[in-house]
C-alpha cells in the first residue's frame, strides 16, 4: 500500500543539508539534524514559534564570544537548509550524531506504522565529501469515530531522497545538492451536529491528496576576494518546484470525505516555483576589532492557478539590503545596522527595520545580550505543509508576516556544575500577522439506522492575515548534566498576542499560548539507555463550529481557548554490538486524543521496534 504512493523518480535524487549558523537570524531553525521522525499524525509541534522570531542565540554558550561573522544570515530563511517535515522533539528514533560512513534504520509497530532511514557518507577525494540519504515513513490506521459511528482512515506517506556534495577550494568551500520529496495524506477529520452516534457502522471513502517536488541548493562559503584578503564574500541560493493537489478547488463539490463507493472529482494541481538568493560582503580592518559589510537577498514565490482564483496578478517578491558595522573584543560583541526591504505584499511595501545585536560577557559564567530586528517573512507551500498537512494552497498568499520591529533582551548562565540557563523575553510589533483559519466541507450520508440524511463536516485549513498584532514573549531553556550520567533539559515559551487595530479582534488562532518541552537521557547500565520526553502545547484557540440542528447552518462563532495538546514518549535502547542497536519506543503514552489541529484526533498509544545498523 505505501509504495503505491512513492513516485518512481524518487528513487534517484539528492539533498543539500549544508548550512551555517544564523546568529542574528530571528527565523533560524536547527535543521541540520538528520533524523527520521515518528509522531502522532505527523504533525509538527511548535512551528509557529519560528514565525514569531525565536531567540537567535539559543544553543550558544557564554564561554567565549564569537568574532564578527562574515556572511551573516540575517534573513527569514536559512538558504541552504530545508527544515524537515518532523520536529526533533517529537522523534522517538533520534540517532546519535551520524559520523559513520553508513547508517541504516528499520522500524515498525502499532498502529500501522513503518519505515526506513539510510545515510551514506564518503570522501570522493582529499577535498570532496559526498552524502547520500533516503527516508520513508508510512502510516495506515483504520478506526471508528465512536462519537458518531463512522470509520476513519488516517493514512500518510512521506519520502525524501537526496544527495549533497561539498568541495574545498583553498579558503572556500563550494557545496551543492538536490532533494526530491513526496508526501501524501487523507483528510480524515470530521464534525457532526449530533450529540450521539447516528450509525452503528458507516463506511466512507478517504481519497489521498499528494504533494511532491524538488529543491536544488548551491552555496559558496565565506571566502576572500582575490588581491583583497580583508574583503570576504559568500553566496547561497535555492531553486525549488512543488506540485500539490489543491483540495480547495473542490469547494463546489464541497466534499473531502465521500460516501463509500462514490468517486471523487480529481482536484486541480497547483505548482509553486520558488527562488531564494542571498549574498554577503564583509570587510575587516587590519589590526582592528572593527569591520563592516552588507547583506542582500532576493526571494520569489509564484503559484500557478491561484492568480485567477485569488485575483493575484504577480508572484510574491521581496528584495533586502542590510548594511552593518561590527566590533568584537574578548568580552564584547556588537553589530549595528539597518535592513531596507521592498515587498509586494502586506500593508507596507517599503520597510526600514533595525538590525542590531549586542552581547557582553560580564563573567565567565554570565552573559547579557540584546537584539533588535524585524522584517518580512514569506512562507512557501512546503514550509506550511510541514506545519499543517491539511491546508489549502491559498495559505501561501495569505500566510506572510511583516514585523516592523522586534526587541529582545536575555541572559545566559553556566556552566555551573553541569547546569546552564538561557532566559530571554521581548516584544514584536507586526504590521501584518498571519494565523490559522479553516473552511468546513460537507459530506451527506444516509444513516444506516434510519432514512434520514446526516451531514458530516471536514476542516480544510488556510492562513489569514489579521493585520496589526503585538506579541509579548518570554522563553527559558535549562539543561543539567549530572555526574551519574543523567542529561536533563527543559524549554518553555509563553506567547501573548493582541491586535493593535482599533476594533481589537481576537488573534492568534491555532497558535499555542505556551510551549513546553522536557527531555531526559539516562544510562541505566552498560549498553542500556533510557530516553523520556514530554511536550505540551496549551491555550490553543479556534473558532469552533456551531451547527444549527434545525437549519443545518454552520457558523464559527464560539472561541475555544482551552485547547491543549500533550505527548509523552519513551525509548529504551540496547547496544547489542558496536554496529547494531535495538530500540523499543512508545509514543503518546498518556493516550491523548486531542491533536494540534481541530477535528483531526490522534490515534492513541503508539508502540514500535527499531533496528539500527551503523558502520
Amino acid at each position: 500500500m505505501m509504495m503505491k504512493y512513492i513516485r518512481p523518480w524518487l528513487l534517484t535524487g539528492a539533498l543539500l543539508l549544508a548550512g551555517g549558523e544564523a546568529l542574528a537570524n530571528p527565523f533560524a531553525t536547527d535543521t541540520l539534524k538528520r533524523e527520521m521522525v515518528l509522531q502522532r499524525e505527523y504533525q509538527p509541534v511548535g512551528q509557529e514559534a519560528e514565525k514569531v522570531f525565536l531567540n537567535p542565540l539559543e544553543g550558544s554558550v557564554p564561554k567565549k564570544l564569537k568574532p564578527i561573522r562574515f556572511a551573516r544570515n540575517t534573513y527569514a530563511i536559512a538558504m541552504n537548509v530545508t527544515p524537515k517535515l518532523f520536529e526533533p522533539l517529537d522523534n522517538p528514533l533520534a540517532p546519535e550524531a551520524v559520523k559513520q560512513k553508513f547508517h541504516a534504520r528499520l522500524f515498525g509497530g502499532y498502529p500501522g506504522i513503518g519505515g526506513a532511514e539510510l545515510a551514506f557518507l564518503t570522501k570522493t577525494s582529499e577535498a570532496g565529501t559526498l552524502m547520500l540519504s533516503a527516508e520513508h515513513l508510512s502510516r495506515y490506521v483504520r478506526r471508528e469515530y465512536s462519537s458518531i459511528g463512522i470509520k476513519k482512515i488516517d493514512e500518510t506517506h512521506d519520502t525524501r531522497i537526496g544527495i549533497n556534495y561539498n568541495h574545498a577550494l583553498g579558503e572556500r568551500t563550494v557545496g551543492g545538492g538536490v532533494e526530491l520529496f513526496h508526501h501524501a495524506n487523507t483528510f480524515y477529520g470530521l464534525f457532526s451536529p449530533r450529540k450521539e452516534p447516528f450509525a452503528s457502522l458507516l463506511d466512507a471513502t478517504y481519497p489521498m491528496y499528494q504533494m511532491g517536488g524538488a529543491e536544488i541548493n548551491l552555496s559558496l562559503s565565506p571566502a576572500p576576494i582575490a588581491l583583497a584578503s580583508r574583503w570576504q564574500y559568500a553566496v547561497r541560493g535555492k531553486v525549488s518546484y512543488t506540485g500539490k493537489d489543491n483540495a480547495s478547488m473542490l469547494y463546489e463539490q464541497n466534499r473531502l470525505v465521500l460516501p463509500l463507493g462514490e468517486e471523487r472529482t480529481k482536484p486541480e494541481k497547483v505548482s509553486e516555483l520558488g527562488l531564494d538568493l542571498v549574498a554577503n560582503l564583509d570587510y575587516k580592518f587590519a589590526g582592528s576589532d572593527w569591520g563592516f559589510g552588507v547583506d542582500g537577498r532576493y526571494q520569489l514565490i509564484a503559484i500557478s492557478a491561484l492568480h485567477t482564483l485569488l485575483d493575484v496578478h504577480s508572484p510574491m517578491q521581496q528584495i533586502s539590503l542590510a548594511p552593518h558595522v561590527g566590533y568584537s573584543a574578548p568580552n564584547l560583541h556588537l553589530s549595528a545596522g539597518a535592513k531596507v526591504q521592498f515587498v509586494n505584499r502586506g500593508s507596507r511595501k517599503l520597510l526600514v527595520v533595525p538590525d542590531v545585536e549586542f552581547r557582553y560577557r560580564a563573567h565567565e559564567l554570565f552573559s547579557l545580550y540584546l537584539l533588535a530586528d524585524g522584517g518580512a517573512r514569506f512562507h512557501g507551500l512546503r514550509e506550511l505543509y510541514k506545519e499543517n498537512r491539511w491546508l489549502s494552497a491559498e495559505a501561501v498568499y495569505n500566510g506572510f508576516d511583516i514585523a516592523q520591529y522586534r526587541a529582545l533582551v536575555g541572559v545566559q548562565l553556566g556552566n555551573i556544575n553541569g547546569f546552564s540557563l538561557d532566559v530571554n523575553g521581548g516584544y514584536t510589533h507586526f504590521s501584518d500577522f498571519s494565523d490559522w483559519d479553516y473552511s468546513l466541507y460537507n459530506t451527506t450520508f444516509m444513516a444506516s439506522n434510519s432514512s434520514q440524511q446526516e451531514g458530516l463536516f471536514t476542516p480544510l485549513f488556510t492562513k489569514v492575515n489579521r493585520g496589526g498584532v503585538g506579541q509579548v514573549f518570554v522563553k527559558a531553556e535549562a539543561r543539567y548534566l549530572s555526574p551519574i550520567g543523567l542529561d536533563l533539559g527543559a524549554k518553555v515559551k509563553v506567547n501573548r498576542y493582541q491586535s493593535t487595530l482599533e476594533e481589537k479582534p481576537t488573534v492568534g488562532f491555532g497558535l499555542p499560548a505556551m510551549e513546553l518541552g522536557i527531555d531526559a537521557n539516562y544510562l541505566l547500565m552498560d549498553k542500556l539507555t533510557l530516553h523520556v520526553d514530554f511536550q505540551a502545547l496549551t491555550g490553543i484557540k479556534y473558532l469552533v463550529p456551531q451547527i444549527d440542528d434545525v437549519e443545518g447552518v454552520v457558523t464559527k462563532s464560539k472561541v475555544e481557548d482551552h485547547y491543549n495538546c500533550l505527548n509523552l514518549g519513551a525509548r529504551v535502547t540496547y547496544d547489542a554490538h558496536r554496529n547494531v542497536g535495538v530500540s523499543i519506543i512508545g509514543q503518546n503514552l498518556l493516550h491523548q486524543k486531542q491533536s494540534r489541529w481541530l477535528g483531526y484526533e490522534r490515534q492513541g498509544i503508539t508502540g514500535m521496534l527499531a533496528l539500527t545498523l551503523k558502520f
